[in-house]
């Protein structure tokens, strides 16, 4: 009997320092954590971490960072803020479900340990929406766009220097630089655009069934 009672009230003792295994909160840092199989958590702007898992989920807060992350099968990336970048590894190979509110936000897959690209010297860097179902005003400020997702409605404005769509029954309202690239690789998508200024018609591409690229007002 004291035995169980001393199994029971280590157990006790262990479950915060468990639950807050995979978090962290932080400005700047550079840190490798095990997430003990439960959520990974960041809260903060400029860190670069990576969580060993795998973890359940990514739940990332702030700006300007880059994480990597081990993901078990059937597991959700969310981000709230701009600018970061997360790099995932799934041992399954499954996509995990992926949500972001933000700008310039980068999700990808790949192995852990590799450097993060640089930012292209050729010009800005390009701006990344990804995420189901979303419902959203951006101004693109000249870039190139690139989106992953199905559903939803974006409206681009700015004067879009590409447009890359991947994703199925996405509505697209798009602002475009003249001589713009409309690539959409999808089912059902529909883009109209608009162009900013005097010039040739943007070179557009479509594969996938039922979708289009038309004129708008």
């Amino acid at each position: 009997m004291q035995t169980l009672a001393l199994v029971f009230a280590l157990s006790c003792l262990s479950l915060p320092a468990f639950a807050q295994q995979g978090e962290l909160r932080g400005e700047g840092l550079s840190q490798t954590i095990d997430c003990g199989g439960d959520d990974a958590r960041l809260e903060g702007n400029g860190n670069r971490v990576t969580f060993r898992g795998p973890c359940r989920g990514l739940y990332l807060r702030g700006e300007g960072n880059r994480v990597e992350v081990e993901l078990a099968p059937g597991a959700q990336i969310h981000i709230e803020g701009n600018g970061n970048r997360v790099r995932y590894h799934n041992a399954g190979g499954q996509t995990p479900e992926i949500s972001i509110r933000g700008e310039q936000d980068q999700v990808t897959a790949g192995a852990p340990g590799r450097p993060f690209p640089a930012a292209s010297a050729a010009g800005p860097e390009p701006l990344y929406l990804t995420g189901n179902g979303q419902n959203r005003d951006v101004d693109c400020a000249g870039r190139d766009v690139r989106m992953e997702g199905s559903g939803g409605a974006i409206t681009l404005r700015g004067g879009c220097r590409s447009l890359s769509v991947h994703g199925n029954g996405v509505e697209v309202h798009a602002d475009l630089a003249p001589e713009a690239r409309v690539a959409v690789q999808g089912n059902g998508d529909l883009v109209t655009y608009r162009l900013t200024g005097p010039g040739s018609a943007p070179d557009i591409s479509v594969s996938g069934r039922g979708s289009d690229v038309r004129p708008g007002s």
